[in-house]
């Protein structure tokens, strides 16, 4: 993990400022992302690299389309 939970700490708070976090916590990493949960519900994804960037994005813009489909609620934030 080249970042640390500081670091992701304060990329939610500067593009996410009314996410008050009590807890963030590494889960998990793939080639693409880092994954941390956040107080414990929320999943935030971190991209390792450009290309991940893109991709987050298009996730991003998809699943409010696809959560009405999902067994589990989607947070409507945005970017």
């Amino acid at each position: 993990m080249s970042q640390t939970l500081d670091d992701y700490r304060a990329a939610i708070g500067e593009h996410f400022p009314d996410v008050r976090i009590s807890t963030l916590d590494y889960l998990s990493e793939g080639w693409e992302s880092v994954a941390c949960l956040v107080n414990e519900r929320l999943v935030f994804l971190f991209p390792k690299r450009e290309m991940a960037e893109h991709y987050l994005h298009t996730e991003i813009r998809l699943l409010p389309e696809l959560a009405p489909h999902l067994p589990l609620p989607i947070p409507q934030l945005s970017l």
